[in-house]
């Protein structure tokens, strides 16, 4: 059987991300209202589905509440550190610092949860991530450690935590109701990193608005599915498939917005691509 999940969940993000990418081109939203634009889309989406998906209500143990908690705050401060990061320095670092969160997060699963023990995906996660690296490495870049490097460093780390979070929190507790809790625990916070973002939300015109509507459904259904993903089928599986994500999303940039594709860039798709069959076979 074919596992769906994780490649629903690689795929809406790459339709997510790229979404952003037009609303930020086209229509020149701003990065903190597309944000809530989105996570209010997700908030929305899943009190709608509630009622028909009827999931299974909790029994909140006190260590369930810790990580949740915990996943709030975790939550916020790779937020946090990915907002300095952009404010700090420009966008070009954050990708070879992000290839280091797939490693990280691999072996904390690794090293916590006795079922994601699996030898071949921790070293499928780790060569996909050295090829991922391969395919996004220029030579004319060389990452210098500043403030800018060491915030997105912080917000990979977060990332790579809060998947082992994730996969804690599943044992007990819905998809739908983990999602529910990390999307209104960021609202809550969002307004300490967001300052006068009411009168800019006003101003907000229906293309701005519509393009983020759109891009909060994509993330809404991956989110979802990545989280259907872990509980069904293993943390360290579903990293493997969203290894996809960034080529993926390179390649939907090349039909969607016209820019250009490398060879480079295409080899690192076939690679991941071979590598994650290697490995499920």
């Amino acid at each position: 059987m074919v596992p769906i999940a994780p490649f629903i969940a690689v795929l809406s993000e790459v339709a997510g991300k790229t979404i952003d990418k037009l609303n930020f081109n086209r229509h020149k939203i701003g990065s903190n209202e597309l944000i809530v634009l989105l996570f209010g889309t997700i908030l929305a989406g899943i009190l709608i589905s509630l009622p028909v998906i009827r999931p299974p209500l909790p029994d909140v143990s006190l260590a369930l509440g810790a990580a949740l908690a915990l996943m709030i705050v975790v939550s916020f401060g790779q937020n946090y550190f990915d907002f300095k990061g952009l404010s700090t320095t420009n966008l070009a670092i954050r990708e070879p610092i992000s290839n280091f969160q797939p490693i990280l997060a691999s072996f904390l699963a690794f090293a916590i949860f006795p079922s994601e023990r699996e030898i071949k995906y921790v070293a499928a996660i780790v060569l996909g991530s050295f090829v991922l690296y391969w395919g996004n490495s220029n030579r004319r870049f060389r990452l210098q450690w500043n403030a800018g490097a060491l915030y997105f460093l912080l917000a990979a780390v977060c990332s790579a935590i809060l998947a082992s979070i994730y996969k804690f929190g599943l044992e007990t507790l819905d998809p739908f109701y983990l999602l529910l809790i990390r999307t209104v625990g960021i609202l809550a916070l969002a307004p300490l990193l967001m300052r006068q973002l009411g009168p800019r939300l006003r101003k907000l015109n229906r293309k701005q608005v519509g393009y983020g509507i759109a891009g909060g459904i994509a993330y809404l259904i991956g989110n979802l599915a990545e989280y259907y993903s872990i509980r069904d089928l293993g943390l360290n599986f579903t990293i493997l498939i969203l290894l996809l994500g960034p080529s993926l999303f390179y390649l939907s940039c090349a039909l969607v917005l016209k820019e250009r594709v490398t060879a480079k860039q295409v080899a690192t798709s076939a690679a991941l691509l071979a590598i994650i069959i290697a490995v499920s076979l």
